[in-house]
């Protein structure tokens, strides 16, 4: 069974892209705090790509910004491809099947212009 959670906190600020098919999507970076830390005693983290569609991806970029503490729980994937000079690469990254924002705001804050309400 591949399922992965995830809690961590949003690495850049929301960017809405389409694809070929005219899906909503949002590929961003989770910073996933370790439990070893640093020689100066600050904590390490892992960043973990992640991506979503559609509703979901609509929710983020209505009420996600960067630093938002996010719960995601998803199937990890693991793509390889042969680039133009013959060398293999490979991405590992988590597709969200469900997404949480636990950073609480005020009410009265918008982001991205979202109303005050959450869809979910």
């Amino acid at each position: 069974m591949n399922v992965i959670s995830l809690t961590g906190n949003l690495c850049k600020d929301i960017n809405v892209t389409y694809t070929k098919n005219n899906k909503m999507v949002v590929q961003n970076t989770l910073a996933v705090v370790k439990d070893k830390k640093n020689e100066d005693g600050t904590n390490m983290s892992d960043f973990i790509e992640f991506v979503v569609f559609e509703k979901k991806a609509e929710y983020l970029n209505s009420y996600a910004k960067k630093g938002d503490k996010l719960e995601i729980v998803g199937k990890l994937r693991v793509d390889s491809w042969q680039d133009s000079e013959g060398n293999w690469k490979d991405r590992t990254y988590v597709v969200a099947d469900k997404i949480k924002i636990l950073t609480s705001r005020p009410k009265t804050e918008k982001v991205n212009n979202a109303d005050s309400e959450l869809p979910f």
